[in-house]
This record gives structure tokens, sequence and C-alpha cells, in this order.
């Protein structure tokens, strides 16, 4: 996110959900980001993908991906978390076309 940030000047932010790790905490966490205008949601493991899924309906103008759990929503592009450097590439390459 940084080097996407970085090439195409766009601000990121990043949110780690504290608390009890579940989806209906965690959807809190979107709801927030989502409130704020944010255009483009990257959601890392199971607990978080759960919780994008679940809000992205209510903000469907926005981009979402999903890195390594799968949705199952044809709306969420799946980034598939084949290794550290395959996926920061794939994330940074995603973001910044969403730019």
């Amino acid at each position: 996110m940084r080097e996407a940030s970085t090439d195409t000047r766009i601000k990121i932010q990043h949110l780690a959900v504290s608390g009890p790790q579940n989806p209906a905490n965690a959807l809190t966490y979107y709801n927030s980001l989502a409130s704020q205008n944010c255009t483009v949601f990257i959601a890392v493991g199971e607990v978080a993908v759960t919780a994008m899924a679940s809000g992205r309906s209510n903000f469907p103008q926005a981009r979402h991906l999903a890195v390594g759990h799968d949705p199952g929503d044809p709306n969420v592009t799946l980034v598939e978390a084949a290794s550290t450097d395959a996926t920061r590439t794939a994330v940074r390459d995603l973001v910044s076309r969403a730019a």
C-alpha cells in the first residue's frame, strides 16, 4: 500500500482489529473506514475478509480486495497469498489501478 501511495499520491490508512478477533468486531473497523469515504479496502485473513464481505453491499462504490481468503463474492477481488513479494506486488498494482 505504501508503494502505491507513493506512486499515485493516494492516502492510505491501516486499522488493526483489536479485541475479539471475530467478524462482528472487525465489521466495526470496516464501517469506520467506509464512513470516511475510503475508495479501496484491503482485508487480510478470514476474519477481516468475512467482515468486509458482510459490509460491502453498503458501500458498493468502493473497490474491495481480499488477501488470503476467498469470500465467494464476485464483487471482491481475490489476491492469492502465494508469497509475501507476490502478494505485495499484486496489491500495489491493484491499488494503483484503482486510484
